[in-house]
């Protein structure tokens, strides 16, 4: 039977973090402590980070237990659960301006593997379709 296409997985198979994990996670620590602190809030970088870290694990462990992703929402209310930000304090509007500002580092410090647009001409210029899966969270 002729192959007629290919699956690849985005994360971690086609894109990369530009820089190291920790600067990745340190770049989203700096800016969810400037987007809480124009919020309104008074919580140290350390305490971002602390909290960023606990969240990231419990997500983690529903990822693994349920087999399932965890949605970028899910994981900011997770991180603000985390950092004790006042269910009362929490809504929408909020949610959606964390979660874009945790995605920032998703789109702007990663970049594709070498060789990546090479090895899709040859796929398709043999006439097999190209499809890609992603379990990676939405952003802007």
């Amino acid at each position: 039977m002729p192959l007629k296409a290919v699956l690849f997985d985005l994360w971690g198979t086609l894109f990369f973090p530009s820089v190291s994990l920790e600067e990745y996670v340190r770049y989203r620590t700096k800016l969810l402590h400037e987007g809480l602190k124009k919020r309104g809030f008074n919580f140290n970088e350390k305490e971002v980070y602390e909290a960023l870290t606990r969240s990231r694990e419990i997500c983690d462990v529903i990822r693994e237990v349920t087999l399932r992703e965890v949605t970028v929402e899910m994981e900011v209310m997770m991180f603000l659960k985390e950092i004790s930000v006042p269910i009362s304090r929490i809504n929408k509007d909020m949610i959606t301006y964390l979660s874009d500002i945790y995605m920032k580092p998703y789109l702007t410090l990663t970049k594709p593997v070498k060789g990546l647009t090479k090895l899709f001409r040859a796929i398709t210029n043999m006439g097999i379709k190209v499809a890609i899966v992603s379990n990676t969270m939405k952003g802007s």
